[in-house]
């Protein structure tokens, strides 16, 4: 459901609100703001990330912002795709605590990553300096 349209949410929500019996829907998206409200209405969340990715983004936002940008060119250098992976998870889980416009700069980041030609640096480095301080 990552790249759910609009309309095509909406198109689900009649099944949603009158499913055939004994009937359950697991929607697995890496932010719920990718919901539509409509659609998270009807749904119990559940946040899913593991120690690592929790201790990746930790380890993340407690650094200073000039940290974060050596930290992004030293693992996009080497190609480091499982951190990229679990940095990303990890902030996912604590989107909640983002200002809209850096949970707006998290959704793009992730949309985008993991595409062909994508500049992932540039893209992690507009993340780090558009997530809060600690």
């Amino acid at each position: 459901c990552k790249e759910a349209t609009r309309e095509a949410q909406n198109a689900l929500l009649k099944l949603f609100d009158e499913p055939p019996a004994a009937t359950h829907f697991h929607l697995i998206v890496p932010y719920e703001e990718l919901l539509l409200p409509t659609v998270r209405s009807r749904f119990v969340g559940t946040v899913q990330g593991g120690p690592a990715e929790s201790q990746t983004a930790a380890d993340f936002l407690a650094l200073a912002q000039k940290d974060r940008l050596q930290l992004v060119a030293d693992k996009t250098k080497e190609k480091d795709v499982g951190w990229i992976q679990a940095l990303l998870l990890g902030l996912g889980t604590r989107s909640a605590e983002f200002s809209p416009e850096a949970r707006e700069v998290l959704l793009m980041v992730d949309r985008y990553i993991m595409q062909q030609g994508a500049s992932r640096k540039m893209l992690l480095e507009r993340l780090a300096l558009a997530l809060p301080t600690q």
